[in-house]
């Protein structure tokens, strides 16, 4: 039988945990001159300032650096949350393959392989096919 594609094999993992406690978003980025700040509606008093999340100086950066850097650190919370829905959305996926992967291997995996090199649908893991040997 052919190399099973797994969740350790087909996945890069991020510790997530390591972001919990974080500055709830949604962040904004505002410009000021050759600086830019990041603030976040959580920490936000009368008075605001002192309270952004962290600021940015021009030091060697291109005022259209200093946008792109910020808008993508001010999107972080943005980007934590799609990860978060990708990862449940992959491991849902992950769980069908398995599932079929058992069925496969328990009843009908020649049959199963020729169907699905047939049909052109393989899954390819580190640059070799799940199945050792293909149909020509």
């Amino acid at each position: 039988m052919g190399v099973r594609a797994t969740p350790s094999n087909l996945t890069m993992t991020i510790d997530l945990t390591k972001y919990e406690g974080h500055t709830e978003g949604p962040w904004s980025l505002e410009l000021w001159g050759d600086e830019a700040y990041l603030y976040a509606p959580e920490i936000m008093t009368p008075n605001a300032e002192g309270t952004s999340i962290c600021g940015m100086h021009e030091l060697n950066q291109t005022p259209e650096q200093i946008l792109a850097n910020g808008s993508l650190m001010a999107d972080a919370p943005l980007f934590l949350e799609e990860i978060k829905r990708l990862q449940k959305a992959l491991h849902t996926e992950q769980q069908i393959v398995q599932a079929f992967y058992e069925y496969r291997d328990e009843c009908c995996f020649d049959h199963c392989e020729a169907w699905m090199l047939e049909k052109g649908h393989r899954v390819i893991v580190d640059g070799q096919s799940e199945w050792k040997e293909e149909a020509e």
